[in-house]
């Protein structure tokens, strides 16, 4: 706590001087001690200066109240055109899951999480190959295009998309995509080892079969019980 007045006082400082970053940051610790009306006023100062992520967690402020809701989804539809991808992915969730009272509409969700992934956000990545793998409501079914989405998640370290490849790479009847066992419990491995307990019982699973790695009944039982514990 200390060390975070400290920093706020530097920031404080920095603000006055019109330095974006510091009015980025000094926004951060008022929303994260609760002082919610000074980081809204700080956020969209930094937006002001140039900040695009600040709009984007103003508007997430907002959303919080459902008395500014709708000036919320307002401002992350403004600052989606602006290329941002944060509030791409969110209005892709808001859409998705019909949050904020808003209708569920997944091709709308499909185009702010498809924008989302080729701007490089990672969980946009893999909602966007997830929809495209399952043919979600009206998105036609590309298991291909799916796989390189999800690819393109793991690159940017993304977890779930990890998984989801995994998965993918364990069938033999999936269009486009060619069966690797191997690689599927090295990707579970990988997720495992960074605490996804899913993962931990997909690679204990792998283990257990002999399933793309040398049969461990041992190490299986490892890694099941570090998803129970």
């Amino acid at each position: 706590i200390g060390n975070q007045k400290e920093a706020l006082t530097y920031f404080e400082n920095s603000m006055k001087q019109g330095n974006s970053d510091a009015t980025f940051s000094a926004a951060k610790i008022y929303a994260s001690t609760n002082q919610i009306e000074k980081a809204k006023r700080a956020y969209l100062n930094a937006g002001e200066l140039g900040i695009y992520a600040a709009y984007n967690n103003y508007a997430l402020l907002c959303l919080q109240d459902k008395a500014t809701r709708n000036e919320g989804i307002l401002i992350l539809k403004q600052n989606a055109s602006r290329n941002n991808p944060e509030s791409n992915y969110n209005l892709g969730l808001i859409d998705l899951e019909g949050k904020y009272n808003c209708e569920c509409n997944s091709s709308s969700a499909f185009n702010y999480f498809r924008k989302a992934a080729h701007l490089n956000h990672p969980n946009a990545c893999f909602h966007y190959a997830r929809m495209l793998a399952n043919g979600e409501g009206d998105v036609p079914k590309n298991p291909k295009r799916a796989a390189d989405y999800y690819r393109k998640g793991i690159s940017l370290g993304d977890i779930d998309s990890m998984i989801n490849y995994a998965i993918m790479l364990q069938k033999d009847n999936i269009e486009g995509v060619n069966q690797d066992l191997e690689k599927a419990a090295s990707l579970f491995k990988e997720a495992a080892d960074e605490g996804n307990k899913f993962a931990m019982k997909k690679y204990a699973q792998c283990l257990s079969k002999g399933q793309g790695v040398e049969k461990d009944e041992d190490l299986a039982e490892e890694y099941n019980n570090r998803a129970k514990a």
